[in-house]
C-alpha cells in the first residue's frame, strides 16, 4: 500500500514540475524584443492637367429679306406711335329690294236681322176671376212672353189656348200643373202665326175638373 501511494506522488510531483517549466518558457517568450513588420511603400500617383482648346466659330452676320411690294394682303398704314395698324374693307353682300305684294280684299259679309214680330195687348176681354188673369203679353222675334195668376184653390193644372179674333175653334198653346201668382205663364212661340189679331184664353181647373171662368184678351201680332 505503501508502495502505490508513493508512486502516485511521484507521478504527481513530476505533473507539477512540467507545468511550472511551461509556465517559465510562456514568460521568457513574452519578454523578448519584437522588431516592427516593414510594410511594402506605395509609390503616390501624380496628375498631369491636359489643355484641350476649344474651337470657336463665327457667326455668319443675318441678312434681311425684303419683301415684294405686290403681295396680297391687307393695306399697312404707320402711326405716329410707330405700330402699324391693317384697314380691312369688307364686301357687303347686295340684299335684295323688297317687292309689295297686294293682299286679298275680303268683301264685308252683310247680316240679315231677324224677321220681327212684335207682338202687343190689345183689350182684355173677359177676367172675372182674381185667381185667372192676364197682366201682359209682349215679345219681339219669334217669343211672346204670357205672365199673369194661375192659382185657385185646390189647383190642379191650367192651360192656354188661342183663336182667331173673328171666329173659330181654340188651339193648343201650353199645359202646365205648377200654380203661378204674378208670373210667367209660358213663353209662346208665335212664328208660325200670320199677322194680325188674335184671342187668348187661360182656362184654370182644380182637383174635381171643375174651373172658373177663363180669362180672356186680344192681343196683335204685328
Amino acid at each position: 500500500m505503501r508502495s502505490e501511494k508513493q508512486s502516485v506522488w511521484r507521478r504527481l510531483g513530476r505533473l507539477g514540475v512540467s507545468l511550472c517549466l511551461g509556465l517559465l518558457a510562456m514568460v521568457a517568450l513574452a519578454g523578448c524584443d519584437v522588431g516592427p513588420v516593414l510594410l511594402p511603400r506605395i509609390p503616390t500617383p501624380t496628375t498631369t492637367a491636359t489643355m484641350i482648346s476649344l474651337a470657336t466659330s463665327t457667326a455668319a452676320p443675318h441678312t434681311r429679306t425684303p419683301i415684294s411690294p405686290q403681295a396680297a394682303g391687307p393695306t399697312v398704314i404707320a402711326t405716329s406711335a410707330g405700330l402699324a395698324s391693317a384697314t380691312l374693307t369688307p364686301t357687303l353682300p347686295s340684299s335684295p329690294t323688297p317687292t309689295a305684294s297686294a293682299s286679298p280684299t275680303t268683301a264685308p259679309t252683310q247680316t240679315r236681322a231677324p224677321a220681327l214680330a212684335p207682338v202687343r195687348l190689345v183689350q182684355r176681354i173677359e177676367c172675372a176671376s182674381d185667381g185667372v188673369t192676364i197682366g201682359a203679353i209682349a215679345g219681339a222675334g219669334r217669343v211672346a212672353s204670357i205672365s199673369g195668376t194661375a192659382a185657385i184653390p185646390r189647383f190642379a193644372y191650367y192651360k192656354i189656348e188661342y183663336q182667331p179674333s173673328q171666329a173659330g175653334d181654340w188651339s193648343f198653346v201650353a199645359r202646365s200643373e205648377s200654380s203661378v201668382t204674378n208670373g210667367l205663364l209660358h213663353a209662346w212661340d208665335t212664328a208660325p202665326l200670320a199677322p194680325g189679331r188674335y184671342r187668348v184664353r187661360v182656362t184654370v181647373v182644380d182637383a174635381t175638373g171643375n174651373y172658373p171662368a177663363p180669362c180672356v184678351v186680344e192681343i196683335e201680332i204685328r
